[in-house]
């Protein structure tokens, strides 16, 4: 009886643990599982992140690149230059010194716009329209080159026409002034010849250097004037040493504002000198106002000269002080230097020029017609006195 109540105490004992085991084994395998999915999850989790974080970061690199694309965009943006020259056509010389620098100083590559700006009195003689009719014809950049004339009443001199066409529209088809269509600005008249091909040192000093003026010449000499009977008229932004010539300036769009927002100003405005009846002393008045404290209205790093005005001490027992009335040093500039005008309006320059310096007068009017000047030469000249 005992025996068999062993036996039968072994087998129980036997099958509990067989089930014992194998609840133990389905334990196991269920935690593997959820081992297994938790680890899988997590590993998906983390896939998901690592891709999250490469889209975030190769976006940004997108944004980086471009507003790298962009910089590099804006750099290479073609800045678009504007050039005026006042012309008072008075003379076939005057017809001449314009065309030099049509032909020299106007290259398409630098120039896109040319605005030659005349007083009204020469419009009813209708020469300007023919002369540009033929320079368009004959000089072969100026069939790339977008040429303008105005008119204007010449009451304030050549500043006066700079200002009355840089605030004017640029023709018909655009509502946006000539100012605000350009990037940058040359400023001349036609008192000045071009002697050398394809300049534009003003504009790529003023470029180059990140300036907002360049002048051809600078001067010193005026210091000379500041207790003179006038200088006292002025109240100065600053004090200025430094005069930058008005023959051929270049501006940077902030430099041809501040410029502007100067000059521009009314024929009875003090700066025009209305009470001085003396042509010659109002003529020296307007040039303190409106051209030696020019330079003193922008910072000094700001503005710079290319050539000297002034003539140094071994050529001054052979003319006057300044470049312009001086043969001998002008002639320096122009043989060593390669100073890239002639003043039409110096005597001195011109019949020095015309004896000695060989090849400045046909360098820049190649393309020039002289029958063209012809009428010119022969017309009548009818107008009202002009303070040009």
């Amino acid at each position: 009886m005992s025996q068999r109540l062993y036996w039968l105490y072994g087998s129980c004992f036997f099958l509990y643990f067989v089930m014992f085991c194998h609840i133990l084994v389905l334990h196991h395998d269920m935690i593997s599982r959820r081992s297994s999915s938790f680890v899988n999850n997590m590993s998906s989790q983390n896939n998901e992140n690592i891709v999250r974080v490469t889209q975030v970061e190769t976006t940004a690199s997108v944004l980086n690149d471009g507003d790298e694309d962009a910089e590099n965009n804006e750099e290479k943006k073609e800045r678009k230059a504007a050039y005026f020259v006042a012309t008072s056509p008075l003379s076939d010389l005057r017809f001449r010194a314009l065309w030099s620098q049509l032909e020299c100083f106007t290259s398409p590559e630098k120039i896109q716009t040319v605005v030659i700006v005349a007083p009204g009195w020469s419009q009813r003689e209708g020469y300007l329209e023919q002369f540009v009719q033929k320079a368009k014809e004959r000089i072969p950049h100026l069939k790339d080159s977008k040429v303008v004339l105005k008119y204007y009443m010449n009451d304030r001199y050549d500043v006066g026409l700079w200002c009355d066409a840089a605030q004017d529209k640029l023709d018909v088809h655009n509502d946006a002034s000539i100012f605000d269509l350009h990037d940058d600005f040359i400023v001349t008249n036609d008192s000045i010849m071009a002697t050398t091909e394809h300049y534009s040192g003003i504009l790529d000093t003023l470029r180059y250097d990140n300036l907002n003026m360049t002048s051809l010449n600078y001067s010193f000499l005026h210091e000379k004037h500041e207790h003179s009977l006038f200088s006292h008229r002025w109240i100065f932004s600053r004090s200025d040493k430094m005069w930058l010539e008005s023959a051929l300036r270049a501006f940077n769009h902030d430099g041809m504002k501040t410029f502007l927002s100067n000059v521009c100003v009314s024929a009875d405005h003090p700066y025009f000198c209305p009470s001085l009846r003396n042509r010659a002393q109002r003529k020296r008045c307007v040039v303190e106002a409106m051209e030696i404290r020019i330079a003193g209205l922008y910072k000094e790093d700001q503005v710079k000269g290319l050539f000297p005005a002034d003539v140094p001490p071994e050529y001054s027992k052979q003319g006057g002080s300044m470049w312009h009335s001086n043969y001998k040093f002008w002639k320096f500039l122009y043989e060593t230097k390669n100073f890239p005008v002639i003043k039409v309006s110096s005597n001195v320059l011109m019949e020095g020029a015309k004896k000695r310096a060989k090849g400045v007068f046909p360098t820049c009017t190649k393309y020039l017609d002289d029958s063209f000047l012809d009428p010119i030469r022969r017309r009548p000249i009818e107008h009202p006195r002009s303070n040009h």
